[in-house]
């Protein structure tokens, strides 16, 4: 059986059911020699069994295989098996679900990457996203760089998706977006992905994120002197000391807090509908003043 006939397999039976993320890693662990890894179910019948050993491609494929269906799991099988027969049965499409899943799979940069691309085949197969969309949303999601601030919005934007909080026709739209975020932009969304984690002790970005819980004692840290300039340069003037020119990165205004900040640049480019971000709460700090 080719590779993409049983990636087509395991998507549309309960062999899916074996899979973990646990297994993934292990795929990549050179501790395990090319005999135990063909013992372990599903791993042997993807890769390696024609030549009778992994390569590092292989684990590495392998393990951003496992990523992706890790992500189709709690999808009834019926679901997943109506949605393969009704692509493959479509004169639209000149490859077969099993061929356009593996070529997606294999250019994803790294695991992450194939995880967003199960989401996104996820909602396919939840009709929520066309597959057309799927196709060109991958496309873009592969030739983008997601580090880890955009992998994390980006996760948030397509749950928006599977709850009908944003339509499939601006996905697109809003992957493309997201990619071309300037400096200034991407601060932004670091302080909304700070601010949703539960904990801030292992970022490093922590001396940001104080800055935005408003703490006095906060050094001025170069991520800090960065935010403050390219709200500078982007025209939010009165915000700042109006005196100051770009030279000099005048301290934060007691009289407006950095909750404020956020808040105007969200509105000034419409990044509410991008992150997951509850605008009613910032709008109810602001009227707490």
């Amino acid at each position: 059986m080719k590779l993409q006939e049983k990636i087509e397999t395991v998507v549309k039976t309960e062999e899916i059911q074996s899979v973990s993320i646990d297994l993934a890693e292990s795929v990549v662990d050179l501790a395990l020699d090319d005999g135990l890894l063909r013992d372990i179910p599903l791993i042997g019948s993807i890769v390696g069994l024609s030549k009778g050993y992994f390569t590092i491609k292989d684990r590495l494929l392998t393990k951003k295989l496992l990523y992706f269906l890790t992500e189709l799991q709690t999808i009834p099988l019926e679901e997943r098996q109506k949605q393969i027969k009704k692509i493959n049965s479509s004169e639209k499409y000149e490859s077969s679900v099993g061929d356009k899943l593996l070529f997606v799979i294999d250019k994803a940069e790294d695991s992450r990457i194939a995880s967003l691309i199960g989401k996104l085949f996820r909602l396919n197969i939840l009709s929520k996203l066309s597959y057309n969309t799927f196709i060109s949303c991958t496309q873009i999601i592969n030739t983008s760089n997601i580090d880890l601030i955009r992998f994390q919005c980006v996760t948030n934007l397509l749950h928006k998706v599977e709850f009908n909080d944003v339509s499939e026709i601006n996905l697109p739209h809003y992957l493309s977006e997201l990619n071309g975020l300037n400096t200034s932009q991407l601060l932004i969304l670091r302080w909304v992905v700070i601010r949703n984690n539960e904990t801030s002790d292992n970022l490093r970005l922590k001396p940001f994120y104080n800055l935005l819980m408003e703490d006095s004692e906060l050094e001025q840290s170069e991520e800090v002197v960065m935010f403050k300039s390219n709200l500078f340069q982007l025209g939010f003037k009165h915000i700042l000391d109006p005196t100051s020119g770009l030279n000099t990165i005048p301290d934060f205004p007691k009289s407006v807090s950095p909750t404020e900040y956020a808040f105007q640049l969200f509105n000034a480019y419409g990044l509410e509908q991008i992150v997951e971000i509850d605008i009613e709460i910032i709008d109810k700090l602001l009227r707490r003043k």
